[in-house]
């Protein structure tokens, strides 16, 4: 059963790798935004007061951000695959009856994995039962961790 710390560090190396997968989008925004609006183009541009539509980009640009990262989580658990973050640590999330995770399923214990992932980290004692050796998340949503091999 993967430790605490192995499933922490997969969550932040799918964590970066989804910001790396996502942030630049969010970044060209602003510039053709900004092209857009003064009809001139420069990759950087530095201004002393907002803009009008500037409070709405990055609402849109947050919330888009935030439902493609929990997108980037949840697809694994659907198709019943690891994601790169625990292929690469040797482990995957899979359902207690070995079949996929419906996908309402998958999004709830994903945006909930967060919290708990902290949770385990900072109280492991409290998050996982020392005799099945499952998260409480593990525990609410029908999955498991198992090692790929």
């Amino acid at each position: 059963m993967p430790g605490v710390l192995r499933r922490f560090l997969a969550f932040w190396l799918d964590f970066i790798l989804a910001m790396v997968a996502v942030g630049p989008i969010f970044g060209v925004l602003p510039v053709l935004i900004e092209w857009r609006r003064t009809g001139v183009f420069e990759w950087t541009f530095e201004r002393t007061s907002p803009a009008p539509g500037d409070k709405l980009l990055l609402t849109i640009g947050l919330l888009s951000c935030s439902v493609s990262t929990v997108v980037y989580y949840a697809i694994p658990l659907v198709r019943r695959k690891p994601s790169p973050g625990t292929c690469i640590l040797g482990y995957q999330i899979v359902a207690d009856d070995d079949l996929t995770v419906p996908l309402q399923t998958a999004l709830l214990r994903t945006v909930l994995g967060f919290i708990a992932l902290c949770v385990a980290y900072l109280a492991p004692f409290v998050a996982r039962d020392r005799k099945n050796g499952k998260f409480w998340l593990d525990k609410v949503f029908g999955t498991r961790a198992v090692l790929l091999g």
